[in-house]
């Protein structure tokens, strides 16, 4: 199978587990399966804090029923970690702190690869396969990408998913790549 049919299979699944996906939240999944969590992680104490920030705030029970692990990109090279049930796992929240900082500063995405997963998402759309249209959408998400396909600009930036998103799954998540996974985590994941 090839990657972009494998990133179509991935979005398909989203789509499934997550219905009321907006193209900002397309648009996310299809950068963190590009470049990770898109960017660097200069001061690791700051985001061990915000780590914590976040642990502390969590709800004790999801929305929906949510994996420990969630693949985001072909032949599981990029996941998303979600934090309520790997800490009802016992997850070691210092372990996954350092694979989502390794991952944030050493993987390396490309503008080739967001572009290749970016025409999967368009051909899925031509299809009809999303409850809305990428052309309809103006939104911020679109704009910054008829900016960025205009003027060339070698990146895209990340967005946060939409409030539809947030108020629907309350994500709470760390995108840390496969080859950093804590041991405990890397048989969890479907290659």
């Amino acid at each position: 199978m090839s990657e972009q049919q494998d990133f179509l299979n991935i979005v398909a699944q989203h789509f499934v587990r997550y219905p009321w996906m907006q193209p900002q939240d397309l648009y996310k999944l299809t950068h963190q399966a590009a470049f990770g969590s898109g960017h660097l992680v200069g001061d690791k104490a700051r985001a061990a804090d915000s780590l914590k920030q976040e642990i502390a705030g969590l709800a004790h029970t999801s929305k929906i029923a949510e994996s420990v692990v969630e693949t985001i990109a072909p032949k599981a090279r990029l996941v998303r970690v979600y934090l309520r049930p790997y800490l009802m796992n016992r997850g070691n929240p210092v372990e996954l702190l350092d694979a989502f900082v390794r991952t944030a500063n050493e993987y390396r995405g490309s503008f080739e690869l967001f572009q290749a997963d970016w025409e999967v998402v368009q051909v899925m759309a031509q299809r009809e396969m999303f409850p809305f249209s990428l052309e309809e959408t103006n939104t911020p998400m679109r704009q910054a990408i008829e900016i960025m396909q205009t003027h060339q600009l070698p990146e895209y930036p990340p967005f946060s998913h939409s409030d539809v998103y947030r108020s629907h799954y309350d994500p709470a998540y760390r995108v840390v790549a496969f080859d950093f996974l804590p041991a405990s985590l890397a048989t969890a994941v479907d290659r």
